[in-house]
């Protein structure tokens, strides 16, 4: 089954909404992340300051000493200082970067080549950055440790100790960048590469150097795992309204676009882009078979499709945009029929108004309407007999109407609720005979019967009958027999446009005149 239009859009705006609403969440935990990457970065780069400091210091302290040799005096000192120490592993005495001395096995029995150091500190001092040496304490273990020597002096710095943190949050490199150049020095080596290529893109990601031991830098990447584990309950709670506000907009949008697609919708929209348009349907004099008029029928079509009058005109009523309508109607059809070159003067216009827009006043707007007053046309407004127009004021402009030159019709009549002394009192001039009476007309159903009342009727108001919907020269026969002046239906002409109708009057030649005033001449008093 397909899926429809209005459906899909509103997936699409949901979707979108989503992918927008989980893009923010996204953005607000990296800059969450970066901040506490910060605050871990900041708390790591102070102990390592801290560590840093300490060697530089024990080293000067150790040097002030000018005797360097591997005495008992020198070894105590070398044990002192490593007993106040909180970073060093061991402190040593060196001469031409051999260790001969230190303070956890005294004087070595064979010296321990260093080699030349690795790189030299902001401070003169020495650095070997080797992860790995032999203690000689332990003969059998290797350790990584940072050697730092002064002129004399070494100290022996254990990374291990400066691990603060837990390896499950947070994993950082320590390192020294001498002009572009690094120089791995405590935490998980090659870190600095990965954090330098993410670090402007992903928040658990940082560097950060010291402001005070020169050159000396750090690493740090926070494990976004034990982030998310650690703020699980916030990002649920963020990813559930991610996925409201995408339903919620999903139910917006396909409101919004069954509202565009309802009818009602649809009228008011096309009423202001003009997507209604009129038809023509011919007027026939039955005797001569001569089209002597028509009745503009109102369409509707827009991008959606058709809608029936019987769908739009109660929606117009139920909007207030009868009048609306109406003024549109007047406008555009006599534009349309004064451009028909072979449409002569008199030739007869008949409108369908609205009862409602005469009970609101607007029947002075009627009167005075240009379009409706200057043209060739003689113009015929018909309404529609189940609409109630027994209103004093609804007969008062309907009588201004006739005193203006207009002739009025009841339009459908036998369907509603006309009384019949109103009727002679507000001097229609036509009665239009429903089309279910005529259609029924040769089937000698219920409704045949009556249309020999029906013309009685006719006959004692002084008026003239127009049949509607004759489809069939059967019909057009028994409703002329039966006294009908015009007949109007699809055996004369379906609705057709303005320039179809030309076509039909410029073969016919001159037409006749509709002429009310002559279908009866006496009009007798009802009681």
């Amino acid at each position: 089954m397909p899926v429809h239009p209005t459906r899909i859009y509103s997936i699409y705006a949901s979707t979108g909404v989503f992918l927008i609403a989980l893009l923010c969440l996204g953005l607000a935990a990296n800059l969450s992340l970066r901040s506490e990457n910060s605050g871990y970065s900041e708390d790591l780069m102070q102990r390592f300051q801290q560590a840093a400091h300490e060697p530089e210091a024990k080293i000067g302290q150790l040097e002030q000493n000018g005797d360097h040799s591997c005495s008992t005096a020198n070894i105590t000192a070398l044990r002192r200082a490593l007993f106040d120490s909180q970073y060093l592993l061991d402190l040593g005495l060196i001469q031409n970067n051999q260790l001969f001395c230190s303070a956890s096995v005294g004087e070595l029995a064979q010296p321990v080549a260093l080699g030349p150091p690795d790189f030299v500190g902001p401070k003169g001092s020495s650095i070997w950055s080797k992860p790995h040496y032999m203690l000689q304490l332990f003969d059998d273990r290797e350790v990584a440790v940072v050697l730092v020597g002064g002129d004399s002096v070494v100290a022996v710095v254990d990374p291990a100790r400066l691990d603060i943190t837990d390896p499950q949050r947070v994993t950082w490199e320590l390192y020294f960048d001498n002009r572009g150049q690094t120089f791995h020095l405590a935490g998980e080596p090659g870190l600095v590469g990965l954090v330098e290529s993410v670090s402007k893109y992903y928040g658990g990601m940082a560097i950060s150097c010291s402001g005070e031991v020169e050159y000396y830098c750090l690493a740090v990447k926070t494990s976004l795992r034990e982030f998310v584990r650690r703020n699980v309950l916030v990002l649920a709670f963020a990813l559930l309204l991610c996925l409201l506000a995408a339903a919620g907009a999903g139910t917006i949008v396909n409101l919004a676009l069954q509202t565009r697609r309802s009818d009602r919708f649809r009228i008011k929209q096309g009423l202001r882009q003009g997507k209604f348009y009129w038809l023509y349907q011919p007027v026939v004099e039955l005797s001569s078979g001569q089209i002597v008029g028509c009745e503009a029928l109102a369409r509707f079509e827009d991008s959606q499709g058709a809608l029936t009058p019987d769908v739009f005109i109660p929606l117009l009523r139920s909007e207030g945009l009868t009048w609306q309508f109406s003024e549109a109607m007047f406008s555009r059809v006599i534009a349309e029929l004064e451009a028909q070159p072979d449409l002569p003067a008199g030739f007869t216009v008949a409108f369908n108004i609205f009862p409602g827009d005469l009970e609101a006043g607007h029947g002075a707007a009627l009167v005075a309407n240009a379009a409706l007053q200057n043209n060739r046309f003689s113009i015929g407004l018909e309404i529609i007999e189940n609409e109630y127009i027994d209103g004093q004021s609804a007969r008062d402009q309907l009588q201004a109407l006739v005193d203006a030159g207009y002739y009025l019709s009841i339009d459908d009549f036998g369907t509603g609720y006309s009384n019949l002394k109103n009727l002679k009192h507000i001097n229609f001039q036509q009665l239009k005979i429903d089309r279910s009476f005529v259609q029924d007309i040769t089937t000698e159903g219920l409704k045949t019967s009556m249309i020999s009342t029906i013309m009685d009727i006719v006959g004692k108001l002084g008026v003239c009958a127009v049949a509607e919907g004759v489809e069939t020269e059967a019909q057009k026969l028994i409703v002329a027999k039966a006294g009908a002046h015009y007949g109007q239906g699809w055996h004369f002409g379906r609705p057709m446009s303005a320039d179809s109708l030309n076509q039909r009057l410029a073969k016919q030649g001159q037409a006749p005149r509709l002429q009310p005033e002559a279908c009866i001449a006496s009009n007798p008093e009802f009681e």
